[in-house]
């Protein structure tokens, strides 16, 4: 069984640490490009012009207590797919800063540091096994010009942990740039399109033929979230998000992997730091690309999935 659970995890890792929907850390970044809070109710005034040069460190902390229903716990392909259903007890800790900014040309350029625990626990005992936690931490630096545009450019470290055996599965250094546009609309309502590219270098154990950077990869990624107030202190967003990556290591050589996923997030906020969160999440992913190791497998389809969440739970914030 352990064994099982190890070569599954392989799969799930890069799905743990990628995310499905923005994570609290990547909601102030977004914050600090559309000039509303991650939270709360919107308001009609964007951040259109770049931000205030100086200032203090603007440091936070909080965390985000999630009950989840996966209809695809594993994020594994049929036919075992339909026997992983679970529930699942997430919670995850976060702290970051945004340190003076400082003129750059035309615009203002604002370093970010931050990191995360997330930690994943089943109420289904069969997958007790599986039991696992995503850390990460990254420095990027944000390029802020008029009319809404914003350059981002970063490094990101994160690693996936076996919580059970207390061991890690996966290792991985991401540098990426991203272009982002934030488009205000009448009555507070408005649109974050995002698009993003870079590289991954990854750690997994050797096995066999299979070396330990056979998930490295190229990532490119678009991305659209739409922002609106149904009611006072509420605030739901839409999303949707095109992924694709290149594989070109090892038994992964010749890998391309297509990820959609889309979905609605929604906050409504009790105090200013304590808020009520919900989202219902479908991704779905399609590898190609490698080579049939006889007619009674198929690679690609060991590393295809399709699962929905449903999760609600609350999020507290801190700022210091």
């Amino acid at each position: 069984m352990k064994k099982t659970a190890y070569l599954l995890s392989l799969l799930m890792v890069p799905v743990l640490l990628c995310g499905q929907q923005p994570t609290p850390l990547e909601d102030k970044l977004d914050e600090s490009v559309t000039g509303q809070p991650a939270t709360g109710e919107a308001s009609d005034v964007g951040a259109q012009s770049p931000v205030d040069v100086g200032g203090a460190i603007n440091s936070y902390g909080g965390l985000d207590l999630r009950y989840l229903y996966r209809d695809n716990a594993l994020s594994v392909n049929e036919p075992l797919a339909n026997a992983v259903k679970s529930g699942i007890i997430q919670h995850t800790f976060y702290a970051g800063a945004i340190l003076p900014s400082k003129p750059l040309g035309d615009g203002v350029i604002t370093p970010f540091i931050g990191a995360s625990r997330t930690d994943v626990y089943h109420d289904n005992e069969d997958l007790d096994n599986f039991d696992n936690a995503a850390e990460s931490a990254y420095v990027l630096w944000q390029y802020q010009l008029d009319q809404g545009y914003t350059v981002r450019a970063g490094v990101e470290y994160g690693r996936s942990l076996n919580t059970v055996d207390d061991t890690e599965d996966y290792r991985d250094y991401h540098t990426s740039v991203s272009l982002l546009k934030f488009i205000p609309m009448e009555n507070g309502h408005s649109l974050l399109a995002t698009l993003k590219t870079g590289v991954h270098r990854t750690k997994v154990a050797a096995s066999g033929f299979s070396a330990s950077n056979r998930m490295d990869n190229w990532e490119t990624s678009g991305s659209l979230q739409y922002a609106f107030s149904p009611f006072e202190k509420l605030t739901a967003r839409p999303f949707f998000n095109l992924g694709y990556k290149k594989f070109e290591e090892s038994t992964n050589d010749g890998r391309d992997d297509v990820t959609i996923s889309f979905g609605v997030s929604a906050s409504y906020d009790l105090k200013p730091w304590l808020q009520v969160v919900g989202s219902v999440v479908n991704i779905d992913r399609d590898s190609e690309g490698l080579v049939e190791a006889g007619s009674f497998y198929d690679p690609n389809r060991t590393n295809s999935f399709e699962n929905w969440d449903v999760g609600i739970g609350i999020n507290i914030t801190h700022s210091f």
